[in-house]
């Protein structure tokens, strides 16, 4: 990640779904999930968060979920981009 951001190529990559996502996204998927439950069809919705480790970064960094799926589970991503787009362009 820090090679990346210091030489400007942007990335997406996937995080492994934790309490603290999930946690930090929940508000955000709850019109999802609603659809979800409804309809039965999963929904592609796109949030945006700030996250960090408690020991591995060197500071907080953009995150995403997206898409409730049928079984319930959120996709997580860590996205940066020198031109600073939106997540569901990056994606």
């Amino acid at each position: 990640m820090k090679w990346c951001e210091q030489n400007r190529v942007g990335y997406v990559f996937g995080l492994a779904r934790n309490e603290r996502l999930v946690k930090s996204s929940a508000s955000q998927m709850k019109p999802s999930q609603w659809q979800w439950k409804q309809t039965g069809k999963s929904e592609r919705v796109f949030t945006e968060f700030a996250t960090r480790t408690r020991n591995d970064w060197s500071r907080a960094r953009r995150s995403s979920a997206n898409e409730y799926l049928e079984r319930g589970n959120p996709r997580f991503g860590l996205l940066w981009s020198a031109e600073q787009m939106e997540a569901r362009r990056l994606y």
